[in-house]
């Protein structure tokens, strides 16, 4: 199917070239007296999806001089959000075979963009300058609320989204059907290993929506303040993003629709995250790592081996002996305990970044500096490493 789509693709781009191309030169003309530019945002994985878009929003917001056009991608991950941008930036996908073109004839840089240049990330804390949360239409609004209202919910009660990463979506997309994704199988978690932590939640009095479009299999709790997304009937991309941008906050392992919820205000917990040194600084966050240890030495990582680890494939942990440990039960409880409190102390406005935290966030910016890295530049003042996390690993330093 998927070479079926490029094929399907290519003869898009041949049968439109005759009006494509003598556009693309137009648009070089009227570059030399007024800039423009098409803006590629990257549709295919909502990782990049959301922040890349979220991005121009924000920057769309600057006033600017130039004519700019905005193209998704050939493969759109999700309508609603597409549909979303569409109403607050010039999306025109009919110019898809002009940027194209524009970028196979030589000389037309200027003109193409990507959205995001090398990270899907937010490095000039923009979100937090401009309004980047798109508003729903009323009656999607109303239609994700009575969805939310049949499972038993009342409105103005909390909710949290709790997204833990296997590989069933990536693996049963027909768009990534060619792509061996066992290559960063090291960022898969097990959802029961987070059972007593969403138990813990609901009696608090927080209900849990467990989110994803594919995922291997249902959930076993028996608990009416939970809901299991994807195996529940009328799910919909409008409820996909409506969910993660109206929750009182998410809990994931990291896999890209969870953004939302900080481009919407919201925090996110991330467990079980690696790389470290890819922490999300540009958004209200607290990550707690899997345990790395050398296998060799039985030693555990420093804070320092984990903060310069850069290794992106399972294959790098296994050739260099490293084991990697998921977080335990007792810890993800733990975790998603600090994460609640966070975020009624951030309710309250009593965050205060601590000592320890500054501390880390310079290592992680002279890791940056020492990788000339693009992941960080400015620090969110409400991202943080788990300070449950810096006090396992000071036992473990002790030990």
């Amino acid at each position: 199917m998927k070479s079926f789509n490029i094929n399907k693709n290519k003869l898009i781009l041949i049968v439109n070239c005759f009006w494509a191309i003598p556009l693309v030169f137009l648009f070089r003309f009227i570059n030399q007296f007024n800039k423009i530019n098409i803006i590629k945002i990257r549709s295919d994985r909502f990782g990049h999806f959301a922040p890349d878009g979220a991005e121009q929003v924000a920057k769309f917001q600057i006033k600017t001089k130039k004519i700019i056009f905005y193209v998704f991608d050939w493969y759109i991950c999700n309508h609603q959000w597409a549909k979303m941008l569409s109403k607050k930036l010039p999306v025109y996908n009919v110019l898809r075979p002009v940027y194209f073109w524009n970028e196979y004839i030589p000389g037309g840089k200027e003109i193409s963009k990507p959205a995001a240049d090398k990270v899907s990330r937010d490095i000039n804390l923009l979100f937090t300058r401009y309004n980047v949360r798109l508003p729903f239409e009323q009656k999607d609004q109303n239609k994700a609320i009575n969805w939310l209202k049949d499972k038993g919910w009342t409105e103005g009660e909390p909710f949290y989204c709790v997204l833990i990463r296997d590989n069933a979506y990536l693996n049963t997309s027909l768009n990534f059907k060619n792509i061996d994704w066992e290559y960063h199988n090291y960022r898969n978690s097990n959802i029961e290993s987070f059972y007593q932590a969403i138990n813990w939640l609901t009696e608090q009095g927080v209900w849990v929506v467990r989110m994803g479009k594919v995922m291997k299999s249902p959930l076993t709790i028996k608990n009416n303040k939970v809901i299991d997304f994807p195996f529940e009937k009328n799910t919909s991309d409008l409820l996909d993003v409506w969910l993660f941008a109206n929750c009182n906050g998410c809990i994931s392992t990291g896999t890209g629709p969870d953004l939302l919820t900080g481009i919407y205000g919201n925090s996110i917990l991330f467990l079980n995250y690696l790389p470290l040194f890819q922490i999300r600084s540009d958004l209200s966050s607290i990550t707690y790592p899997k345990k790395l240890i050398w296998e060799k030495y039985d030693k555990p990582f420093t804070i320092d081996e984990y903060i310069f680890d850069r290794r992106l494939h399972t294959n790098s942990y296994k050739s260099d002996e490293i084991k990697i440990i998921d977080m335990t039960e007792y810890e993800i409880l733990n975790a998603t305990k600090e994460f609640y409190y966070f975020n009624l102390q951030k309710k309250s406005n009593k965050i205060i970044r601590t000592h320890e935290q500054k501390l880390f966030w310079n290592k992680i910016l002279l890791a940056n500096k020492k990788f000339n890295s693009s992941s960080h530049n400015k620090i969110h003042p409400e991202s943080n490493i788990s300070k449950t996390w810096l006090n396992n690993l000071k036992t473990n330093d002790q030990n």
